[in-house]
């Protein structure tokens, strides 16, 4: 490849891992993803986690669910999603419901995921680990496309990890706040 379309093909590559790691950052977008997978059927999470996550993630993260699209704009997670599910590309025919919202946040989270390096995936988690030099600055995305059997098992449990991390984190977090809105009752009822 000539070095100009290899740097341009270079670029392009960082303007979409930069895009991803805002919505990745976007603690709104994450909510909804949070929504999405807390509520699958075998996600091990039970009705009273996903009330806390109803009423302290996702109720909160829907007006100002906005993305930053692939081509720099930002735009909102429901437009994004009407516009996906158009007939034929067609306005005014498509159909969103609170599932295709959380599902499309869920779907947003995992594309993002897959056009970061592992160093940043890592580094959304708080780690501060040294990684070895087979993954060291490489794509998620490389690692999935290998030829390598056990690379690609590392993909697939990095981005698997993150997510279940990130789930239980906000699950934890959502139960944390309808407890202490619980504590705030009991002080009101008692003051």
């Amino acid at each position: 490849m000539p070095e100009q379309e290899q740097t341009e093909a270079e670029q392009l590559r960082d303007d979409k891992r930069a895009v991803a790691l805002k919505n990745l950052k976007a603690e709104h977008l994450v909510n909804l993803a949070v929504a999405y997978h807390a509520q699958s059927e075998n996600s091990g999470y039970g009705k009273a986690d996903n009330d806390a996550v109803q009423k302290y993630l996702y109720a909160n993260s829907l007006s100002p669910a906005s993305i930053l699209g692939e081509d720099g704009n930002e735009h909102t997670l429901i437009e994004k999603t009407l516009a996906e599910s158009r007939q034929d590309g067609k306005a005014y025919t498509g159909q969103v419901s609170e599932y295709g919202l959380i599902k499309s946040a869920a779907r947003i989270i995992q594309d993002s995921l897959k056009v970061i390096k592992v160093n940043d995936v890592l580094e959304l988690l708080g780690s501060d680990v040294m990684i070895s030099g087979d993954y060291n600055d490489k794509y998620v995305s490389d690692l999935m496309e290998s030829e390598d059997d056990d690379v690609k098992t590392v993909a697939k449990v990095l981005m698997g990890g993150y997510i279940n991390h990130v789930v239980s984190k906000k699950v934890a977090e959502a139960l944390g706040k309808r407890a202490d809105d619980a504590k705030s009752g009991l002080e009101n009822l008692v003051k």
